[in-house]
């Protein structure tokens, strides 16, 4: 909710750059969780382009056709969903909004990740409304029947001298053949946009190791994570935390303790004392967190578990 009014939030301040610094880490988290969604579910309507238009014939005849239809459908609800409109904004619109106002014009040479992940979702956004719209004239009029010459309600029309046939004037097989060809080119443009974004946000991370929230996240998204970066979560604190894993674990850990979700905070630390028996504050936070679930059996769900 808090990012869905973020503009208004803001605005309604007397110092909205102040209120945008103090809740900082909440938003870069907010931006990073939102892009990894977008970011699958696109890989699944791609995987559905991919196998609808990418295995027999060209891309572009395959999306026209007829047995394409579920596929436009699809790929037309999905943007909707994810762009909106303007007066009720959807996930990506909000995240492009977000980015704006997390990263603004003036803050380019303080924070060049920053910049680049801004430029990166406005290039989405841009992208994804012209797919929307090339999506949607091929579904509204790419298989329309129009009137051959021969059945034309005007035949006094046809007899005057210099008369052209009207598919001459407006080829429509060429004209939806080029929106098809520029649409499938918009596929690839955003597939190419969000690898890019895979990366970028690796290499973000590193710089990201005092923000809990995103530090969190990634435990929270400990799948998908070694999915898109080819690397366990043991690895990605090895890396980012200077070959300390457990470390990562402890800093998660702390950050779930803080915001009282007790369960999750024993499971961080349990993992950090698997990865390291000496870390004393891992070892120490297992024996309070386990005492304190057991006290209060019913409010905290204990079931014995040790």
């Amino acid at each position: 909710m808090e990012q869905r009014t973020l503009h208004h939030q803001a605005s309604g301040r007397g110092n909205s750059s102040s209120w945008l610094e103090e809740r900082h880490h909440f938003f870069v988290r907010q931006i990073i969780s939102d892009f990894l969604t977008l970011n699958e579910r696109f890989h699944t309507l791609y995987q559905q382009y991919a196998i609808t238009c990418l295995q027999s014939g060209t891309p572009e005849q395959q999306l026209l056709d007829q047995s394409a239809e579920s596929l436009r459908e699809e790929f037309f609800a999905q943007l909707s969903l994810v762009l909106g409109t303007e007066t009720n904004k959807g996930q990506l619109w909000r995240l492009k909004d977000t980015c704006h106002s997390v990263w603004p014009e003036s803050e380019r040479q303080r924070d060049i990740h920053g910049s680049l992940v801004d430029w990166l979702i406005g290039s989405l956004f841009h992208e994804a409304m012209k797919l929307k719209e090339n999506i949607y004239l091929i579904g509204k009029y790419g298989s329309s029947d129009f009137l051959q010459d021969n059945q034309s309600s005007e035949p006094l029309l046809m007899s005057r001298p210099g008369y052209s046939p009207f598919t001459q004037l407006l080829d429509t097989q060429d004209i939806f053949h080029s929106i098809s060809v520029d649409t499938i080119l918009q596929i690839e443009r955003l597939l190419n946009l969000f690898e890019r974004g895979v990366y970028l946000f690796r290499v973000m991370v590193p710089g990201l190791v005092e923000n809990d929230l995103v530090i969190r996240l990634l435990t929270e998204q400990e799948q998908l994570i070694e999915k898109i970066w080819g690397e366990s979560l043991a690895d990605l604190f090895q890396d980012i935390f200077s070959g300390n894993m457990a470390y990562g674990f402890c800093v998660a850990g702390n950050s779930y303790f803080k915001s009282q979700w007790y369960h999750r905070a024993l499971e961080m630390y349990r993992r950090a004392v698997a990865l390291d028996r000496s870390c004393h504050e891992a070892v120490t936070r297992v024996i309070q967190l386990r005492g304190l679930i057991e006290e209060n059996p019913v409010e905290f769900g204990y079931t014995g578990e040790r």
